[in-house]
């Protein structure tokens, strides 16, 4: 499996970082709000995301599939 651009400067994985939110934090959450409780599913995306920021070099360039 392709992984994203691999070992990044800190500029690069901010930037990095913003556009996959950006980009999936909408589907993420309509994602868990349809598999957990509604006052659930805020937390869920922002644990999804912190657990992305912290394994950044392991996310593949086709993010959503891992993200969810």
């Amino acid at each position: 499996m392709e992984r994203g651009s691999g070992p990044v400067g800190d500029d690069e994985r901010t930037i990095r970082f913003e556009r996959l939110f950006a980009e999936h934090a909408g589907r993420v959450y309509a994602y868990a709000f349809r598999r957990v409780p509604s006052e659930d599913a805020h937390e869920v995306v922002a644990e999804t995301f912190l657990t992305a920021w912290r394994r950044l070099d392991d996310v593949p360039a086709d993010a959503l599939p891992w993200l969810l």
